[in-house]
């Protein structure tokens, strides 16, 4: 029996965007070993699973170890330099081979190749868990051939000395468990194929005449190394990975990662976790222990409208390959109404290996959580981990549509309304609901007399609303609407740059005759910003071309996502119909200057709004200043030019006294937004703990002014569960409940 198990080691790691007094962190630029995978954004793991079965099997099951993420980032790597990625062993097993999902950004020297092996990784689980950046750990002690006599492992030919511990851990691997006498295992360029989403599968016992057993527990790391030739014409190799932060990896920089001078102080080559980024190599196993059951394929179930029954199925399986007796005894949906305080449970019904049973319909409004407990005939248990879905409750007449995205809450979700305050950072208060739940429906948009709908940067959209958005347009000529972000043209065209005529959605509603893509990409750089200028006199570009104009020293308007929201240049212009008013314009490649912001009234007197760029990544040079965050943004204007009131958040008025809020949303996945009042100025601790009382965080750690502060917390390397918040700031102390629902 053949199946797929994921084990999702979970890491914790804290982007704390929001803090006090200007202290917002949005300087980061895209790492230069990082870039997007343009084109091909969302890769499954389960990409050419079946090549497992040419394994051989002995006594066992056989298996694949890796993480379902969207590996929508590649990774670089230069001669001499290693990619690890390790597992924690669920169970005996055989290592049995392994799977390296390489990906040819540029293109391939002839020469390229890549040594493999694996290693015993010494470095404990809940220290790589706990890692919230990037940690310098050391090398061996080398020989006078080795680059800088810096050595990666313990068992190669190349390592003469110690161990030098940099961040007092120990040494980061043991020995060998699969090599060549320290060696690994050679593979050239023409053996690998280099398109996204295809593994280079090797097999272990082929190649060298064993499998290493690995005991429950026991940690292993495989290893690939970039044997290429440091002088040919193509030197680095890239490695498909995700970079949401959900499961750290190692690298072994040959040259350093920081401080690149060998002769300097601060020399940093050798080993360093890499928080943020999780290579997509996967494990080929044999299990030759007992197991719980396997719980897979759980319904996720969306926010609705319903309030009707909700029904939730899985697939439950149980294999015992040590031999015994297998089967599964229990299956049970449980459920909880409560944020988890209290849950009821209901029976599953079997239909093979297919279980299922229903959650009874709740209120709007109500969140519920949910899992699965499955038990073996041999009393082997394990619950699953948990999921949530909203009945959604529609409260105002103006919806933010979240298209790409999982959360309406954090940076920069938060924050495309800005009114230029650089102090709290406050931002616009107009009556609106969210919506970041999947994908949304005519019935939903339907409740709305305005939509504005913000698609993600490095990816587009992922739904197209053309018909619905077209429809609901013609049903009543008050309502309007707003598309902010770049990339929703090219996933539709393909990138092709195209025109478009009278019958197409854009053309008839949003004006466009001829799309332009990606017009400052050119196939390699993301991270210089672009020059824009909003357009003197315009409706919508007009209050930012006289801020613009009045603030000193800011010469040249920037588009820069790379800096502003740790995203990619990805930028695309238009020809359009004469009725359309042109608000912003960016200078291309090419030097031509494009239309990237414009707005148009329909027929029967629909307003529609469209900002072909992310609207908060606008800045300036050689003085900064956050345009995209200001009041005169055209993002913000339009909400007045579609007539919705706008104020000024409550929240940036100076509090009167202490409080700490509820964070929003809650539950969530995985960002949350925690705010705190202070009415004075104080020392003040934020931190967060675990159900077992285990601090697992600390959020702030220091003076803060008196007024209103807001911290961004990411859980997306934490398991799903309770955790709580706690609060200190001279007498005041609070502590407040949140649910991390996966």
């Amino acid at each position: 029996m053949f199946k797929k198990i994921t084990f999702l080691l979970i890491s914790f790691s804290l982007i704390a965007s929001m803090a006090y007094a200007g202290n917002i962190d949005k300087s980061s630029k895209s790492n230069s070993e990082v870039r997007p995978v343009k084109h091909n954004k969302t890769v499954s793991t389960s990409a050419n699973v079946q090549t497992i079965h040419s394994f051989k099997k002995t006594t066992g099951v056989i298996d694949t170890l890796n993480h379902e993420l969207n590996y929508n980032t590649s990774f670089t790597f230069s001669p001499g330099d290693i990619m690890v990625k390790w597992y924690e062993a669920p169970t005996d097993l055989k290592l049995k081979g392994a799977g390296i999902d390489f990906y040819n950004y540029d293109e391939i020297d002839e020469n390229a190749s890549v040594e493999i092996k694996v290693v015993k990784l010494n470095y404990g689980t809940e220290k790589v868990l706990g890692t919230a950046s990037a940690t310098y750990l050391g090398y061996y002690e080398g020989s006078d051939a080795t680059p800088y006599g810096r050595s990666p492992f313990m068992d190669d030919e190349t390592t003469v000395g110690d161990w030098v511990d940099v961040n007092g851990e120990g040494e980061t691997y043991g020995e060998d468990l699969w090599s060549d006498g320290g060696l690994g295992a050679p593979v050239p360029q023409s053996q690998i194929d280099f398109t996204a989403g295809v593994y280079y599968f090797i097999d272990f016992e082929e190649l060298l005449g064993f499998a290493p057993e690995i005991a429950a527990g026991e940690r292993f790391a495989i290893v690939v190394k970039n044997t290429t030739p440091a002088d040919a014409a193509q030197p680095d190799l890239w490695i498909l990975a995700n970079g949401d932060g959900v499961y750290p990896c190692f690298k072994w920089y040959q040259e350093g990662r920081l401080q690149t001078d060998s002769q300097a102080d601060g020399f940093d080559a050798g080993w360093w976790l890499r928080t943020g980024y999780t290579w997509d190599i996967g494990a080929v196993v044999e299990l030759l222990g007992d197991i719980a059951p396997d719980i897979s394929g759980i319904t996720a179930v969306p926010t609705t409208l319903s309030t009707d029954p909700q029904t939730v199925e899985a697939t439950i399986t149980d294999v015992n390959p040590s031999g015994g007796n297998a089967g599964v005894a229990v299956a049970k949906l449980q459920y909880s109404v409560d944020d988890g305080t209290t849950w009821s449970e209901v029976d599953m019904t079997a239909n093979g290996d297919l279980y299922s049973a229903d959650i009874p319909g709740q209120e709007p409004g109500t969140t519920i959580m949910y899992q699965i407990y499955a038990e073996d005939v041999e009393g082997n248990g394990i619950t699953s981990g948990a999921l949530s879905y909203f009945i959604f409750k529609q409260v105002n007449n103006t919806l933010v549509l979240f298209n790409g995205t999982s959360t309406v809450g954090g940076y920069p979700n938060a924050y495309y309304f800005g009114i230029d305050d650089f102090a709290n950072y406050a931002v616009a208060d107009f009556p609106h609901d969210s919506w970041a739940y999947g994908e949304a429906t005519a019935d939903l948009l339907n409740l709305y007399d305005n939509i504005i709908e913000i698609t993600a940067n490095n990816s587009g959209p992922a739904y197209i609303y053309n018909d619905i958005i077209a429809a609901w347009l013609a049903a009543d000529g008050t309502r309007n609407y707003m598309l902010i972000g770049d990339e929703w043209l090219g996933v539709q065209s393909g990138w092709e740059n195209m025109a478009h005529t009278e019958g197409d959605f854009i053309y008839d509603v949003l004006g466009i005759t001829f799309e332009y893509n990606d017009v400052n990409y050119d196939g390699s750089d993301v991270t210089t910003p672009s020059v824009v200028m909003p357009v003197q006199g315009s409706l919508l570009g007009g209050p930012l071309y006289d801020l613009w104009q009045a603030t000193a020293g800011a010469d040249t308007m920037l588009y820069d996502p790379a800096g502003e929201i740790s995203g990619a240049n990805f930028l695309d212009g238009a020809d359009l119909t004469d009725d359309v008013e042109v608000d912003m314009k960016g200078i291309g490649l090419d030097g031509t200057e494009y239309n990237i912001g414009f707005h148009r009234t329909l027929a029967n007197g629909n307003k529609v709004v469209v900002l072909l760029y992310d609207a908060l990544s606008v800045n300036s040079s050689p003085e900064y200043y956050w345009f995209g965050f200001s009041a005169s943004a055209p993002q913000v204007q339009a909400l007045d030019y579609f007539g919705i009131v706008v104020g000024v958040e409550e929240e940036s008025l100076n509090p009167t006294e202490f409080a700490l809020a509820q964070n929003y949303p809650n539950p969530f996945n995985p960002t949350t937004t925690i705010s705190f009042s202070l009415a004075q100025k104080s020392d003040v601790n934020l931190k967060v703990y675990n159900l077992l009382g285990q601090e697992v965080m600390t959020l702030v750690n220091g003076v803060q002014n008196a007024g209103v502060h807001t911290v961004d917390f990411n859980a997306s390397q934490l398991s799903s569960g309770v955790y709580f918040y706690t609060i200190s700031a001279g007498d005041f102390v609070s502590t407040k409940k949140m649910i991390l629902l996966k």
